[in-house]
């Protein structure tokens, strides 16, 4: 077990676990639906993602596209779409509970990409579900890169 520290949260990593999970599941189980919001995220996700937030997801164990929902929460005044998402890694986390909403400002890994941990197991693939869970929610923006509009305009 790796223990990592995240803000106020430690975890404690089957960061091995993980990945043989992860090697396990298709492109297909990582990908939430293919609503052009997803699509989209997708499409851009590697790219977005910052430096420290990969290697973030990567010491856990985590691959940064097998997320397990995206929700979307609309077009800032920037142009950018703004999501909710999250993903799983087998293990444990100490520190404080859930946020009550998204309006919780999460731990800055850089000033547009938040995160927070706790144990959930909400809509986590099935190869997940016989072990201890940690839910890893971030937030971030991204531009819309797909040819047609988004769905807002």
């Amino acid at each position: 077990m790796r223990r990592v520290s995240i803000g106020p949260w430690v975890i404690s990593a089957d960061a091995e676990t993980t990945q043989a999970i992860h090697s396990r599941l298709s492109a297909g189980e990582g990908e939430p639906c293919s609503c052009s919001e997803c699509r989209n995220f997708f499409a851009v996700a590697e790219e977005t993602y910052p430096a420290g937030a990969k290697a973030l997801f990567r010491e856990l164990g985590a691959e940064p596209l097998f997320v397990s929902e995206i929700s979307h929460l609309g077009r800032g005044p920037d142009g950018k779409c703004g999501l909710v998402g999250w993903f799983h890694v087998v293990g444990t986390v100490e520190g404080p509970p859930p946020p009550v909403s998204h309006t919780h400002e999460g731990y800055p890994i850089t000033d547009e990409f938040r995160v927070w941990a706790w144990a959930d197991d909400m809509l986590a693939p099935e190869l997940f579900r016989s072990h201890l869970l940690v839910q890893i929610e971030f937030s971030i923006s991204v531009p819309w890169v797909l040819p047609e509009s988004p769905p807002d305009e």
